[in-house]
């Protein structure tokens, strides 16, 4: 069952949203306007399972352009909603916008719920939420900030989907390919995603800095499972203190992407901002695909695509083989060729190879060019096993480790990713000392 929370700026929905799911997914700030884009998780409560989705709350600039991208999102996710959770503020007292929700949720005919939010103690209730009575006559008061009357709201969520017998499917994410996006500030990473997915799942605008949670949904390609997570921009400096917030978050988030696609606009040089999120994905060993957007604004088409290939050549002069692909998010240019780039990675990081051919492979190429000498005695190697880490990771075992120098280990990475056509995965190869 899908559970919709509902209402104006700063209510504390996504407070709401946080205690439901049980864990700091959705940003909370005293300041209205924070969640943009919806957000989705599942909830688990006294051996049931529900769906909850935090909407962004209704501006009060109904004819600015974000305001009008964020109200589109909220009517989306009201089709799709199951029951709905109207929040108030009993701080703010009734106000305008609280009737122009209630007005929406009617008009859908969902099952609804009103709740007062930031009654901060039981002997206030009466005072606080009498205005209300005038936008419902039934409601529940509380403070989600203080755990008071959450419980109240979970028993209602519970009953009602006791009542309309909802058999909820848990989804299987085992199998489940996790795609990461990220860049600078305003590239197309959003409408990179709505590309993917095929509809218009994130939040598109001109403006700045619109993604400020980390945004996930599912499709499939080719009978494979993919989850595909938007993220917070990047900006020089990160002045704004919500955007640092958002980017920490997406940086922490990084450890749970299987792929990477770092997006450029194409219009602009590779910066040292790409440059840092690269390396910061390189450290984590995960692998990137670079997704040059934009290329429907290019005046030269051929000769721009080749000055981008030479910036990104110098900028990224420390991943020499990192797979790129040119598209344009707005109109599909190249959609299926990008789709194609991320199964080919994809394949590539679940490379496996068996140890004697691995072996056979490793002695031919040691032969050839042996290992430094340590001090005065020759590096000696026994066998090289491949673990069982995703990407590739492989162990070489050897009487002197620190005898294998890093650009040894540089030439070993470059044959095997020749050998079995594995460019622009991050191997690790490591020499540990034979017990």
């Amino acid at each position: 069952m899908k559970v919709l929370i509902m209402g104006r700026g700063n209510v504390g929905k996504s407070s709401l949203f946080n205690r439901l799911i049980k864990k700091k997914k959705s940003l909370v700030r005293d300041e209205s306007g924070i969640t943009r884009d919806l957000l989705k998780e599942s909830a688990h409560w006294w051996g049931e399972d529900f769906e909850v989705i935090d909407s962004g709350g209704l501006l009060e600039d109904k004819k600015e352009e974000l305001s009008l991208k964020v109200l589109e999102k909220i009517e989306e996710a009201l089709k799709l909603a199951d029951v709905v959770i109207v929040m108030v503020s009993a701080k703010d007292s009734l106000q305008a916008g609280d009737f122009e929700v209630i007005e929406k949720v009617r008009k859908s005919n969902k099952t609804f719920l009103v709740f007062v939010n930031k009654v901060d103690h039981p002997g206030h209730t009466e005072k606080l939420t009498a205005p209300f009575y005038e936008l419902h006559p039934d409601f529940l008061s509380g403070s989600v900030e203080n755990n008071y009357a959450v419980d109240e709201i979970v028993e209602w969520i519970i009953a009602q989907k006791k009542q309309f017998n909802f058999n909820i499917k848990k989804e299987k994410k085992n199998s489940v390919v996790n795609l990461f996006v990220i860049g600078r500030a305003n590239s197309g990473k959003s409408l990179i995603c709505n590309q993917i997915l095929g509809s218009n799942r994130m939040i598109v605008s001109s403006q700045s800095g619109t993604t400020l949670d980390t945004v996930t949904d599912f499709f499939s390609y080719n009978k494979e499972d993919y989850s595909i997570s938007d993220n917070p921009g990047s900006r020089r400096g990160h002045r704004e203190e919500r955007e640092k917030i958002s980017f920490a978050k997406s940086r922490s988030n990084l450890d749970l992407a299987d792929i990477v696609l770092l997006v450029l606009d194409v219009q602009l040089k590779p910066s040292r901002q790409e440059s840092k999120l690269l390396q910061l994905c390189l450290e984590k060993q995960k692998p990137v695909l670079l997704v040059l957007n934009k290329t429907d604004l290019l005046q030269n088409f051929v000769e721009d695509k080749k000055k981008m290939r030479e910036e990104i050549k110098k900028t990224f002069h420390f991943y020499p083989d990192l797979p790129y692909v040119f598209v344009s998010a707005k109109t599909a240019y190249h959609k299926k060729k990008l789709l194609e780039e991320i199964e080919n990675l994809k394949e590539k990081i679940n490379f496996k190879v068996s140890t004697s051919k691995l072996n056979t492979f490793f002695f031919k190429l040691i032969r050839k060019a042996p290992a430094p000498v340590y001090g005065t005695s020759d590096v000696k190697f026994y066998y090289v096993n491949q673990t069982n880490k995703i990407p590739p990771e492989f162990i070489a075992f050897t009487n002197y480790p620190q005898g294998v120098t890093s650009s040894y280990k540089r030439f070993i990475i470059k044959q095997i990713k020749k050998k079995w056509q594995l460019e622009g995965v991050p191997i690790a190869f490591h020499a540990l000392k034979r017990r």
